[in-house]
């Protein structure tokens, strides 16, 4: 009897302590990859709001100085806006909600479609014309680059926002399997600990008992 409360109470501790194993392991993969999720979308919305701070002014202001041939100016922004091209096709490969990617697929068209403008420009000789076309052209496309990147960032939050919640419910959830499997652990542990003692004092106590009454 006492054996095979014993060995009872060894299985069922071991089959617990899997239990809580595996639990907390499960847990901890969440964890790897919803901090995973996090960081790449953090990282999105990071680039894409440094980018959005600069861009317009820059281009605008540099097509500016070149279509009125300041002396400030510095050439084309080619190199700018091949690299907001760059910037474009990155975040799009590492974004994975449907309206972030629409938004950001837009930007990356609208840059591509700015560089042939630019060209243009630089192929016209009439001031006036030049003109006219950094207005409504340059403008406009830096105008909605910049929206379209809002776009993306309001959506990439969104889903930080998302994602951050999720991982708050699921890690709720496991610490409190955890907890429950552990309450029942200690509870099942007490229970059979208390037969088992019972199981060797009781024949003492008989014996004890007969020992006496002879």
């Amino acid at each position: 009897m006492t054996y095979s409360i014993k060995g009872r109470l060894r299985r069922l501790v071991i089959a617990i302590a899997i239990l809580l194993a595996v639990l907390m392991a499960a847990a901890l993969l969440m964890l790897v990859s919803y901090n995973r999720h996090y960081a790449r979308l953090l990282h999105n919305v990071t680039t894409a709001s440094e980018f959005n701070r600069e861009f317009k002014n820059t281009i605008d202001q540099k097509m500016y100085y070149y279509v009125i041939e300041s002396q400030y100016s510095q050439g084309l922004p080619i190199a700018e806006v091949r690299d907001a091209q760059t910037l474009a096709k990155s975040l799009r490969a590492t974004t994975s909600q449907k309206n972030s990617r629409q938004a950001i697929t837009s930007v990356l068209d609208l840059c591509e479609n700015l560089e042939g403008k630019i060209y243009q420009i630089e192929e016209t000789s009439d001031y006036d014309q030049r003109l006219s076309q950094l207005e409504n052209n340059v403008y406009i496309l830096t105008s909605l680059v910049e929206e379209y990147m809002y776009t993306y960032l309001y959506y990439e939050a969104a889903e930080l926002n998302a994602v951050q919640q999720a991982a708050t419910r699921q890690m709720a959830g496991e610490i409190a399997a955890i907890v429950l499997a552990a309450a029942l652990t200690l509870g099942f542990t007490l229970r059979y600990s208390f037969r088992l003692s019972q199981s060797i004092t009781r024949p003492l106590e008989e014996l004890s008992g007969r020992m006496e009454a002879v």
